[in-house]
């Protein structure tokens, strides 16, 4: 599964997603994704502020690269990837 997911960033370098969630505080909280070599921390921070309207607490923050292994007409090769999160909670109801 791990690999559908590193497959999909690749392919997806300009991706931004999101899941929301409450948080323990009943506040509304996100964690977003912004992977690949077109984003970068800011494209999270930057959608975490549209999300919540304004200002929002950081609770986790990520970012790792992997590679990812493919194999095309007989030639293989690795690339790596960058991983982006952020885990955010809103100030206020958004």
């Amino acid at each position: 599964m791990k690999f559908g997911f590193l497959s999909f960033a690749l392919l997806c370098g300009s991706c931004v997603s999101v899941e929301s969630y409450q948080a323990p505080d009943g506040r509304t909280a996100y964690l977003v994704e912004c992977n690949g070599g077109l984003q970068s921390m800011a494209a999270c921070m930057n959608r975490a502020a549209e999300l919540c309207g304004g200002p929002y607490e950081v609770l986790n923050r990520a970012q790792e690269t992997a590679t990812v292994g493919t194999f095309t007409n007989g030639v293989g090769s690795l690339t790596p990837v960058r991983l982006r999160t952020l885990e955010v909670a809103c100030d206020k109801p958004a």
